[in-house]
């Protein structure tokens, strides 16, 4: 029964942080196309691909460093060294 509920809040964090990227990423395709005086030369099939690159890796990554375990964290400090090293793996794929 415990496991069954940890999944549907993992399965829910999951579909948070997809959200999170999709927002940052429109937000952040809407500031450089529209206050940006320089030239937008990324194709918006290319964008939307990395955006979907992003959110695949992202939460395969954040689930190898432990922040989707049913595990209880013993020390709080740890989530943001997990989630920086999920943010740095995620740029040096799409890089």
């Amino acid at each position: 029964m415990f496991s069954q509920q940890v999944k549907v809040i993992n399965n829910f964090f999951m579909l948070l942080d997809a959200v999170c990227i999709l927002i940052a990423g429109y937000l952040s395709y809407l500031l450089r196309k529209f206050l940006s005086t320089g030239s937008w030369n990324i194709g918006v099939e290319q964008f939307l691909l990395s955006i979907l690159v992003v959110i695949i890796v992202n939460n395969f990554v954040m689930g190898k460093v432990g922040l989707y375990s049913d595990e209880k964290i013993s020390n709080y400090i740890h989530i943001p060294f997990a989630v920086f090293k999920a943010i740095v793996i995620d740029f040096i794929i799409l890089g």
